[in-house]
């Protein structure tokens, strides 16, 4: 059985910041086959999942997620294999998880602008999800090719209506944040070593002002 870094559990003390959440979503406790289903906030119940484990049992995710596979029954009767390292995230008590290089990490601002933290255990990381690098879209998982090795923590930033990740620099909130022409220019007339502080300010600030609904679920 394969050794999995689950951050339910294992919580880095400095990371231990309280979630910041934009929307008017209540995200449901369940596992979340594709960038999709987190959208739409349509998780895979726990009872939905076919296993002799104890669903009950407060370690479930933690243990399910040290196996290599498990299945459910789709909506068609069929029973469906589901590789654990090709599943989105997943959300306990209500707290939203991306899974990233082995691991699940907590999802720390929810808006239109969501990012979360990844202990970059290997060099050149690159978001590589289905045949599209760069975006969630609608697969699942985020992978981190083989590399070096550091204890560095990085930050990824992601919209969520389109799933799009990127590394959170001041460069790519700039980006994220031009179609509001006002903070655009407030952040670009910063000085560039002010923005590397003040990009978290204003991907807040960008967040108060676009507040995230629920979007309508796809027919069919």
């Amino acid at each position: 059985m394969r050794r999995f870094f689950i951050f339910l559990l294992v919580v880095i003390p400095s990371l231990t910041i309280a979630q910041r959440n934009f929307t008017n979503i209540d995200f449901r406790d369940g596992i979340y086959l594709k960038y999709e289903d987190f959208q739409l906030n349509d998780p895979l119940l726990p009872q939905e999942v076919y296993t002799p484990l104890d669903k009950n049992d407060p370690e479930f995710f933690t243990k399910l997620f040290e196996l290599t596979s498990f299945r459910y029954e789709n909506e068609n009767g069929e029973l469906v294999n589901v590789f654990t390292d090709e599943v989105f995230g997943l959300c306990a008590n209500g707290n939203p998880y991306v899974q990233a290089g082995g691991g699940f990490y907590k999802i720390m601002v929810l808006g239109k602008l969501s990012y979360f933290l990844i202990n970059d255990v290997q060099s050149g990381f690159k978001p590589q999800v289905g045949l599209a690098a760069g975006s969630f879209g609608t697969a699942a998982g985020v992978s981190i090719p083989v590399g070096g090795y550091s204890n560095e923590m990085r930050s990824f930033i992601f919209e969520f209506q389109s799933g799009e990740i990127k590394e959170m620099t001041p460069q790519n909130v700039a980006e994220f944040i031009k179609d509001d022409e006002q903070l655009y220019q407030q952040f670009m007339n910063l000085k560039r070593r002010e923005r590397n502080v003040a990009m978290y300010i204003y991907v807040r600030k960008y967040n108060e002002k676009y507040p995230v609904s629920l979007p309508e679920k796809k027919e069919g």
